[in-house]
């Protein structure tokens, strides 16, 4: 309709609110209960061109009964629309009348108007609309004409029209529709692999969406969610391809693997996971519809924002952000800003990141579930025409459209729902099909549309918004417990061979426990699961009772058995400790084959005769983390012989040597002292 024959049709039905009136006369009887519903008529009509409008009637119409067709002033502000569409169009500027036994039904069954219209002077059987706009239509049935004018009216209903001129395609205003698919993790923290119903059906939603309508919007999706479906069902994986194939033509914007908002991320420690998660959902999405397609440019924010979170964004790529009407009940905003234009986030003193607001109200609308879509749609889009207009009287146009052009080229609008989820696909369709096929709007991403955005000015400054200090949940407890548990994991890693698989997967479900959707007793649980397999791996290693032994030189072996009760090869370090005996060649690292004892011989040096207590402990090669507690036994040392007893008899002669001399002094010392006396 935009760009070819613009008195085609839209798609689907049309439909508004009717009015019925009718007088107490026998055939206004009969009449009151007519309804008139406008079943479809295109949104856009270009200059002196036939307006085709078809029209369904409930009720018996008596003969000789007239349709009039009045338009009123165009509709110049948002906030008129619903005061027209309620039917308060004010005093009526032109009007066409037409014989209802001479009108044409359809296959249908509907009755079709065929409404000349003209941009010139007034002409009799024309519908004047000078300029254009989006104009008020009220069309009514009436009863057969008298001599004192026109029949009464039996039923009415109003409508509205754009009315087009070659300049209007010249100052298009982009409009962009964002949405956004959040899911917990498919892989469970019980460690079961299922996507619930919630996820899917919006998954599917997405999909009926993308076979429906070419017109491209923008998404942020749950790449392991995606990355499930890959590797799930015969289903999961015809719903993959679906997803795959239809958003090569649209916007998709980078999200951590599992759902978590940077403020949360910050708040709790978990920045460095936020960015890693990025960079793994980045790789699946990359994977999915290719590099080009997936952006990191707009982060789209539909929870609070702090100033942590803003810089952590920013420094990960993002140029701008989208805040939906949930995210905006966390700042201190104008209710009066634009919302085509952006808005300047200070999460720094020297630091802005520009953001565009989705409007409340058209988000409202766009959540909207049932009912008749088309008309939802229609009222939407025409909205968002009165809104261009509104743009360009705004800019002092005074009829060349340079300066028209150069403000609404500058301007743009974000659809979203409130919460930034995905709208019901028939509305969606609805809506994107209107967008495509009406004059002066341009359908376009996210990306685009910030791109073009102008920043609000108030009081001749750019309009700045001070974010909080603090947003976002606070995990950390949680976190504290999935970073100290990623460390035991590690140590337990060390003890496998080289391409063992269970590190990773330890590590991809700890990773999803981080996920907002998971409760902390979610969390828990898939942290105690992830800690059993640990003490799985920890616990098939083993000292047994180990007997005491008898070292008989200075340097020795101690020999005793470890058992390897898995069914896979693991490698440990042994220490030994004793306060008698030294260990030449320190910690030994063993390797266990599967399911077998293996003897492990320890070098140890003698450091005196005797008995003493000798432990045994079984460490991880990384982190010499203890596997259990030490194994005790004793050890009885003979090792001074030969060259050693020489040296221990020689040194007690010598004490005893020295015990002699000093007797003999005191006792010499003492007969003095009684001889002088």
């Amino acid at each position: 309709m935009k760009r070819g024959n613009l008195t085609r049709s839209l798609i689907g039905l049309v439909a508004f609110t009717s009015i019925a009136m009718g007088t107490p006369t026998a055939s206004a009887q009969t009449a009151s209960a007519l309804v008139i519903t406008v079943v479809d008529h295109p949104l856009d009509v270009g200059s002196d061109e036939v307006l085709r409008l078809v029209i369904d009637v409930k009720g018996d119409v008596p003969e000789r009964s007239m349709v009039v067709v009045r338009v009123y002033d165009a509709i110049t502000t948002r906030a008129d629309l619903p005061t027209v569409l309620a039917g308060d169009t004010g005093p009526t500027r032109d009007r066409v009348t037409l014989t209802w036994n001479d009108l044409e039904r359809t296959s249908e069954g509907g009755v079709q108007l065929l409404v000349p219209t003209t941009s010139g002077p007034l002409q009799r059987g024309f519908l004047r609309m000078p300029t254009a706009g989006v104009y008020p239509l009220r069309i009514e049935l009436r009863g057969p004409p008298s001599s004192a004018g026109d029949g009464p009216v039996l039923a009415q209903t109003v409508t509205v029209v754009h009315a087009v001129t070659p300049q209007t395609t010249a100052t298009d205003l982009g409009v962009a529709y964002i949405a956004g698919i959040e899911a917990p993790p498919a892989v469970r923290p019980d460690g079961s692999s299922r996507i619930d119903g919630r996820s899917r059906r919006a998954l599917t939603a997405l999909a009926t969406v993308l076979e429906a309508t070419k017109t491209t919007f923008s998404v942020a999706l749950p790449p392991e969610l995606l990355d499930a479906l890959a590797r799930g069902t015969d289903d999961d994986r015809v719903l993959w391809e679906q997803l795959s194939q239809g958003l090569q033509d649209h916007d998709v914007l980078a999200t951590p693997a599992v759902s978590l908002d940077p403020s949360t991320a910050v708040r709790s420690g978990l920045t460095d996971t936020y960015t890693s998660l990025l960079r793994r959902g980045e790789d699946v999405l990359v994977s999915m519809v290719g590099r080009g397609t997936v952006q990191r440019g707009v982060h789209l924010v539909t929870r609070g924002l702090d100033v942590s979170g803003a810089l952590l964004v920013r420094d990960l790529g993002a140029r701008s952000v989208v805040l939906t009407p949930t995210a905006q009940q966390f700042l201190n905003l104008d209710s009066d800003v634009d919302p085509s234009l952006m808005v300047l986030l200070s999460p720094g003193s020297s630091t802005e990141l520009p953001a565009a607001l989705v409007d409340g109200d058209m988000a409202r609308r766009m959540a909207q579930r049932g009912g008749d879509v088309q008309r939802q749609a229609f009222e939407l889009v025409a909205e968002l025409l009165v809104l261009r207009y509104e743009l360009v009287e705004g800019s002092g146009d005074e009829g060349d459209g340079t300066r028209a052009a150069g403000v609404v080229n500058r301007r743009s609008v974000v659809l979203s729902t409130p919460d930034g989820s995905l709208a019901d696909p028939a509305l969606l369709v609805a809506v994107l099909d209107r967008l495509e096929r009406t004059a002066g709007l341009r359908p376009i991403t996210a990306a685009a549309a910030v791109a073009q955005m102008g920043v609000a000015i108030a009081n001749g400054l750019a309009v700045e918004v001070d974010l909080p200090r603090t947003a976002g949940r606070d995990m950390s407890n949680r976190a504290e417990d999935l970073f100290v548990l990623s460390l035991e994991a590690f140590t337990v890693a060390s003890m496998l061979s080289d391409g063992d698989p269970r590190p990773a997967q330890w590590g991809e479900q700890l990773w999803r426990l981080v996920a907002l959707e998971l409760s902390d007793d979610e969390a828990t649980i898939g942290a105690s699961r992830v800690r059993d397999l640990l003490n799985e791996v920890r616990g098939a290693v083993n000292v047994p009772s180990l007997n005491d032994v008898t070292l008989g030189g200075r340097l020795s072996l101690i020999r005793f058995k470890v058992r390897n009760e898995a069914d896979y090869d693991v490698r440990v370090v042994v220490r030994m400790e004793s306060a008698k005996l030294a260990f030449p060649e320190g910690q030994a690292l063993v390797d266990l084959p599967a399911n077998s004892t293996t003897e492990v011989e320890i070098p140890v040096e003698v450091r005196s005769n005797g008995r003493f207590p000798v432990s045994v402990t079984l460490l991880t090669p990384e982190g010499d983390v203890p596997l259990g507690s030490p194994v005790e036994f004793a050890a009885r040392a003979t090792a001074l012989t030969g060259l050693g007893q020489l040296f221990t008899v020689a040194g007690g002669l010598i004490l005893a040597s020295w015990w002699y001399r000093n007797i003999r002094a005191r006792r010499r010392a003492r007969a003095l002292e009684r001889t002088t006396t």
